[in-house]
C-alpha cells in the first residue's frame, strides 16, 4: 500500500502559480495555507514575484531549496503539464493540481487521465486524481 501522508499532513507545501492577488486562484489557496498556520516550510512558486505574502517566492520548483512533500498546481490546464514534469524533476512527493479547462479540450486534445498517463512519473510520487477511479496514481518510471 503507497503511502499517502505526504498527500495528507505534509510536512512541506509549495504551490505552483502563487499569487500575491487574492482575487486569484493561487493567491486564495496559498493566502490560505499562510493564514491556517502551516507549521512546515510554505514555497510559493511564481516566476515573476521575488515574495508572496512574507514568503520568498521561487521562480520554479527546482530553485526550492529542499525536496517538498506536497505540490498544489494551480494554473490554467495548458501550463499543467509542465508543472507536473517540474514536480516530477524536483522529487515532489505529492501533487493536487487545481484548474479547469481539461474538459473543453477534449475534442482538441487528449482528456485529462491522457495527459497525466503520458507524463514522466516517479515511483514515490501519488497524485489524486477526479476520473472514474477514485485515485489514480503514476506509472512506475
Amino acid at each position: 500500500m503507497r503511502d499517502i501522508t505526504p498527500l495528507v499532513a505534509p510536512r512541506s507545501i509549495a504551490v505552483i502559480g502563487a499569487s500575491a492577488n487574492p482575487a486569484k486562484s493561487g493567491g486564495v489557496l496559498f493566502d490560505n495555507l499562510v493564514k491556517g498556520n502551516f507549521r512546515g516550510p510554505l514555497y510559493p512558486i511564481n516566476r515573476t514575484a521575488t515574495q508572496i505574502m512574507g514568503k520568498t517566492a521561487y521562480p520554479t520548483l527546482a530553485d526550492v531549496p529542499e525536496k517538498v512533500d506536497l505540490v498544489y498546481i494551480v494554473l490554467p490546464q495548458q501550463h499543467v503539464e509542465d508543472a507536473v514534469k517540474q514536480c516530477v524533476a524536483a522529487g515532489a512527493r505529492a501533487a493536487c493540481i487545481i484548474t479547469a479547462g481539461f474538459r473543453k479540450r477534449v475534442k482538441k486534445a487528449a482528456a485529462p487521465r491522457s495527459v497525466c498517463a503520458r507524463l514522466p512519473a516517479h515511483p514515490d510520487c501519488f497524485s489524486p486524481a477526479p476520473t472514474r477511479s477514485a485515485w489514480s496514481t503514476p506509472r512506475s518510471a
